[in-house]
């Protein structure tokens, strides 16, 4: 089990790097049966996967300064799950449930906060619960890809189902 790229911006490649490197990474130990864990197992679980792709992508990209859980500006409190700062551009990647609210959510957020940059967006979907609408979240996807085209930066967005 892989993520699996729904939708790209074309044309950038640090953005098709970073995609590439993410659509190789195993994860079927992190979410088989993930929906059947406690809540408490699902956090440990999705923290273990999410350490899992911060080392996979520093081993894939080195020349982008990789960590977690940093800031996402001085003003907030929010923190992205993954970020690369690369030569002028930084990548963003979320990590969150099948759900076209929490991609939207955190889109909007992330890039309005990091609008004097150049923003690689990466939203890495994976499973929630069963009654999750994945297919909306492909929707938001393409809205997504088409803001951050029109503010200078790039998209990519996987399901892991």
């Amino acid at each position: 089990m892989h993520p699996r790229l729904e939708l790209r911006t074309s044309g950038d490649y640090e953005l098709m790097e970073v995609a590439d490197a993410i659509s190789e990474i195993e994860c079927a130990a992190f979410f088989t049966g993930l929906l059947t864990k406690s809540q408490s197992e699902q956090r440990r679980g999705v923290a273990e996967f999410q350490a899992h792709v911060l080392a996979a992508l520093v081993a894939a990209i080195p020349c982008v300064s990789w960590q977690s859980e940093c800031s996402a500006g001085t003003l907030h409190l929010d923190s992205i799950d993954i970020c690369g700062r690369g030569d002028g551009y930084t990548v963003v990647i979320e990590l969150d449930e099948s759900r076209a609210d929490q991609v939207a959510k955190k889109f909007l957020s992330r890039m309005a906060i990091m609008h004097d940059i150049k923003v690689l967006y990466v939203a890495l979907c994976y499973p929630g619960t069963q009654s999750m609408n994945v297919s909306e979240c492909r929707k938001y996807f393409g809205y997504c890809e088409s803001l951050a085209t029109r503010l200078g930066g790039s998209f990519a967005g996987f399901i892991i189902e």
